[in-house]
């Protein structure tokens, strides 16, 4: 009696960490992967070939890249990218924001920062947020948190969408 046992590994997809890198090779039997037959992850400044996950190249936050609308209020947020690294400013007459993030072309998310400075006052608020490119022309944009400084708490949150322009 023949058994075959498929054994499949799932990994995770480059986000942008800088810390790992997909490698692939033949093992034993013809698998893909070392040679014990599985992916193998490695360090990222190791000299074996293959594209880090830092790479400009591999790694593209260029879907986030350019103008977004949001309807609600009419405020305008610019965004720009740097291989998955994204940065961007949104103001308005009571607020200048400045933005940092990392963006995940596997999972369609960035996850990064919002330094809100009050132009009345100059206090500055440091705020948690994601976003979701939902599809190419929008974007669902969530405030997760904030340091508590200035008028909001740290549970604050809000959610909008962003629509291309």
């Amino acid at each position: 009696m023949l058994f075959l046992v498929v054994v499949v590994v799932i990994a995770p997809g480059p986000a942008c960490d800088g810390k790992t890198k997909m490698q692939t090779g033949t093992g034993a039997g013809g698998s893909a992967g070392g040679a014990g037959g599985a992916l193998e992850l490695g360090d990222a400044g190791d000299s074996s070939d293959g594209p880090a996950a830092s790479d400009t190249n591999h790694c593209d936050g260029s879907a986030l890249v350019g103008r977004w609308y949001r309807s609600l209020d009419g405020l305008i947020m610019v965004l720009a990218a740097d291989g998955c690294t994204i940065t961007g400013t949104s103001d308005n007459v009571a607020f200048s924001h400045t933005i940092a993030g990392t963006y995940d072309d596997v999972a369609r998310t960035m996850v990064g920062t919002i330094k809100r400075k009050t132009i009345s006052s100059g206090c500055t608020t440091l705020m948690t947020s994601t976003w979701v490119l939902t599809d190419p022309t929008h974007f669902t944009f969530a405030i997760t948190g904030t340091d508590g400084h200035c008028d909001l708490l740290t549970t604050y949150n809000e959610v909008s969408t962003f629509v291309r322009q």
